[in-house]
């Protein structure tokens, strides 16, 4: 009669080497996390006349790796049209980019002053800092992001032209036009990190459903009587672990309230015989899942899975028996499938069989 036992790692079916296939989606959640924070530099000039260039303070891109954020919010005198050019100098004064927006000054679109924002917390004064109203945007906020060339002291230089009325007329600029830059840098790019992870583990995990548990399919279908299912699972298993798994359904489930006690206290027979008809294994299996359908009213009842040890080649059969507690209910179908070479990642209690 079979018996159970606790496999070792060195077990035949214990195989944990497929589980390095999961350092691949690991890799990148290690290096999002271990990764350097970036640095956020804000810069703050004032244009007091148009066709005056000024030039911020210096900051410091210090990686050519790294990528750079310019984000740049101004906010013309009210109901006037302006175009802002922003230059990006190197240390000796070159130019490396130069790109030009325009801007429309409104009278809730303003920027907020330092005497607002003296009066907010820390957290909040990060967060106003840059922020104008909807009304002022997309056209006053601008980014532009790149990677520099070289590392090093960088510079940005404004200069304010063509200020114009809502009608198009050039007119003189009605005051100054205070402009404000955040430069931020992104050592990595944290978004295609996360993709990579999620792709990569997505990945792994059905390389791994490929290899545990499932095996070679000896048996599969769903069928009308417990002993029809049993005389389907009638074939040649190598030897290995084998695993059986099977979902029974019993009609009027809905009108009894065995749902919940069918999980608890229920549990099918389980018996293995040989080619000749030999008795290897007779045990049970208690339930892992019990549901109701509403829309047929049956009771499906889903086993746990069982695992056996075959020690050599042979012709087996696998019956379920039914619980006697569902003597009351009416057989509807029975799922049932059975495996062998199967496949797992660490040592687990088996049946062994030994004809």
């Amino acid at each position: 009669m079979g018996r159970r036992v606790k496999l070792g790692w060195g077990s035949r079916g214990v195989f944990p080497l497929a589980l390095l296939v999961l350092i691949c989606p690991l890799s990148p959640l290690v290096a999002l996390f271990m990764a350097p924070s970036g640095t956020v530099q804000d810069r703050e000039v004032t244009l007091p006349a148009v066709d005056q260039a000024v030039t911020t303070q210096p900051f410091d891109l210090n990686s050519v790796s790294e990528a750079v954020t310019i984000k740049t919010v101004f906010t013309p005198p009210g109901s006037t049209l302006l175009y802002l050019s922003t230059e990006l100098l190197d240390a000796s004064g070159k130019v490396v980019f130069q790109h030009d927006i325009e801007g429309l000054g409104t009278a809730t679109g303003s920027l907020p002053d330092e005497a607002a924002l003296s009066r907010l917390s820390p957290s909040e004064r990060e967060r106003e800092w840059m922020r104008t109203s909807n009304s002022a945007r997309p056209a006053n906020d601008h980014s532009v992001r790149f990677r520099p060339a070289e590392a090093g002291s960088y510079q940005l230089r404004f200069q304010a032209y063509l200020p114009r009325n809502r009608e198009g007329d050039a007119i003189a600029l009605p005051a100054q036009v205070l402009v404000r830059t955040r430069v931020s840098t992104t050592p990595v790019n944290r978004g295609m990190l996360v993709l990579t992870f999620l792709m990569s583990g997505a990945a792994a995990l059905m390389f791994l459903s490929k290899v545990y548990r499932r095996g070679r399919i000896q048996c599969s279908g769903r069928y009308e009587s417990l002993g029809q299912a049993g005389r389907a699972s009638r074939g040649d298993y190598r030897a290995g672990l084998l695993a059986l798994r099977a979902r029974v359904a019993f009609s009027q489930g809905y009108e009894t309230n065995f749902q919940h006690e069918a999980k608890q206290y229920w549990s099918f027979g389980v018996r293995v015989t040989d080619g000749e008809g030999n008795l290897l294994y007779r045990g049970s299996a208690p339930v892992d899942k019990s549901t109701v359908s509403l829309s047929d009213s049956t009771l499906n009842l889903v086993i746990f899975p069982q695992l056996f040890q075959l020690t050599k080649d042979c012709n087996l059969r696998f019956d379920l028996l039914p619980p006697e507690s569902s003597a009351n209910l009416q057989f509807d179908s029975v799922c049932i499938e059975v495996c062998d070479k199967v496949k797992l990642a660490w040592p687990q209690e088996v049946v062994r069989l030994d004809p």
